[in-house]
Parts: structure tokens; C-alpha cells; sequence
């Protein structure tokens, strides 16, 4: 990108025609001179939008809509998934300041696929101060069988955040995601019964409050399994929740609290399962032993191995 597209002379813009079913690319400097549209797909197409408007809005589309190899540089929000069905989101890297991504109304498999946001358009000024302490990359409400891969988000408030909306909740495979530097590497309020299934994940949380990699609230009923994944930061990762189930297998901790007394998990009801746990500290789990609650309906886990 040369230096007059980074002063915003060449915008590009996102639209969709009344009675076309394709998204088309349009240089906005030619579209104003010449009102001309091509009639060619999203192709690195680089987004500066200064308004809170949405950069790619695929409500519409209703089916099979696609964005390929995009860059969203600084726009106010990303992507726009919700409300249709079979979307498919691959080769995005940029930086939203409030969201990246968002899915909803999803009935049929949608899919994610080598997404990066990165501060690449600024990481030292109040505007990603406020994204730190606001930004959201990845939310998910109702998702059936949502597919993400290789996705990838640093600097924001919550890295991956799982609600309830008027259509549901989300079920799915997330395959190597990874969550750097946020307050809530991973957030889920709530998730379907058939589970949130997470591998191969990687996650770190360093500033604001209480900073935690994953935290379950209350709230949530579903099901979360994580496999293979490590965790390290400055805080413990939390568990609040009522009658869920959250499960951490063959998991890697480091690096959770400067206090000895504070445990990797603090768990205080639901149902936990905790099997070959790997952590440099015995207090992985010290918290499940000694300060058991009434609430836990279920508990099961395997000794911690110590390195």
C-alpha cells in the first residue's frame, strides 16, 4: 500500500447493489469521478473507515457470503456475520478498535479461517488505550457448528467471547486460536449444550483489572472443553459458574500470580473436569482442595504434573 493510501486518498468501500447477490469492490476515488462499480469479488481490499459503521456487513447476504484476503486496517467495527447462513471469513488481518468479528443467527455451518488483528495502525495512543480497555475481536452468540481456524488477536479487551442472543448461543470447533495480551483471553457468558470445543489454543492476559485467560461466568449452562492448550499471565484463570460444565485436558499452566496461595483455577460451582494438567507451580489445582464448595456438583481431575 503506497503512502497516499495510508493518508486515506484511495478508500476502499464495501457495498451491495439492490438486486445483486455479490459483494462488489469499489475504489472509492474512481467512484466518485467516474460512478463506476466493478464487478469483481473483495480482493485485498484495504478498509480506513472513520465512522462506526460496519466494514463488511454480510447481514444481507443471507447465504454463503464469502470475504477473502482483506485487511481492515483502524475501521470502528470489522465484520459483520450475523444472519446468515454458510459464511465463510478467510485471510483477514487488520486492527477493529471495538469488534472484529461478529456471529449471530447462524443455522448452518459457518467458517473462519487464518484471521489476524494485530496493533499494526497504532499500539502507543489513547485510541488503542480504549481498545485495550474496550475492544472485543471475537464474539459469537447463536452458531451452530461454527468452524474457526488459525485465528489469531492481541491487544484488546477479550480475545473470544461466547453470549446468549435472542437466536441462542454457540456451538463449535476452534482449531489453533490464540489470544495475546487481552483482560479476558477467552470470556463466555454462555454456550450451547452441545459444547464449545477448543484445541491447540494458545493464551496470555497481562493488563487492566484482574486480568484472566479464561473466565466463565455464572451465567453459562452449556458446555466448554479445552484440550492441548497452554495458559500463562499474571492471573490465575477463573471459573464462576452455576451449572455448566468446563473441561481442561492435557493443558500447559505458567505464570499465574505472584501470590503462592492463588491457584491456577478457582473453581466455585458447576461441574469442572481436570485431567494431565502440566504446571510449573503445585497450585494448579490447591485451590479445588482446600477451598471446596458445597456447589460443585461434580469434580474430577489427575494429579498436577510439576516441572
Amino acid at each position: 500500500m503506497d503512502s497516499q493510501s495510508r493518508r486515506g486518498r484511495h478508500c476502499v468501500v464495501c457495498y451491495r447493489g439492490p438486486r445483486q447477490r455479490r459483494w462488489k469492490a469499489v475504489s472509492y476515488a474512481e467512484h466518485k469521478q467516474h460512478r463506476e462499480r466493478f464487478n469483481h469479488l473483495l480482493s485485498r481490499a484495504v478498509y480506513r473507515r472513520r465512522s462506526h459503521s460496519v466494514s463488511v456487513d454480510h447481514r444481507h447476504a443471507r447465504q454463503n457470503p464469502a470475504a477473502f484476503d482483506l485487511e481492515l486496517l483502524n475501521p470502528y467495527q470489522g465484520i459483520d456475520a450475523s444472519q446468515n447462513e454458510r459464511h465463510n471469513i478467510r485471510n483477514v488481518t487488520g486492527q477493529p478498535l471495538r469488534r472484529g468479528i461478529w456471529v449471530d443467527a447462524i443455522y448452518d455451518i459457518g467458517r473462519i479461517e487464518n484471521v489476524h488483528f494485530n496493533p499494526w495502525w497504532n499500539s502507543h495512543s489513547k485510541v488503542y488505550q480504549w481498545q485495550t480497555a474496550n475492544g472485543e475481536a471475537f464474539i459469537f452468540a447463536r452458531a451452530d457448528w461454527e468452524y474457526v481456524l488459525n485465528t489469531f488477536c492481541f491487544g484488546y479487551h477479550v480475545g473470544y467471547k461466547f453470549v446468549e442472543s435472542s437466536t441462542g448461543a454457540c456451538n463449535g470447533n476452534f482449531l489453533g486460536i490464540g489470544a495475546d495480551d487481552c483482560n479476558r483471553a477467552i470470556l463466555i457468558e454462555q454456550s450451547a449444550p452441545y459444547g464449545i470445543l477448543i484445541a491447540n489454543g494458545e493464551f496470555t492476559s497481562f493488563h487492566g483489572d484482574d486480568p484472566t485467560m479464561l473466565d466463565v461466568h455464572a451465567t453459562n449452562t452449556g458446555v466448554v472443553r479445552i484440550s492441548n492448550s497452554a495458559f500463562w499471565a499474571v492471573q490465575p484463570d477463573r471459573q464462576d459458574r452455576r451449572n455448566g460444565t468446563v473441561g481442561l485436558s492435557d493443558c500447559t499452566f505458567v505464570e499465574w500470580g505472584s501470590r503462592e496461595e492463588r491457584a491456577a483455577i478457582q473453581a466455585t460451582s458447576g461441574s469442572l473436569l481436570v485431567r494431565g494438567v502440566n504446571s510449573v507451580r503445585e497450585s494448579v489445582i490447591s485451590s479445588l482442595e482446600n477451598q471446596w464448595n458445597a456447589q460443585l456438583s461434580r469434580i474430577t481431575y489427575s494429579t498436577a504434573q510439576r516441572r
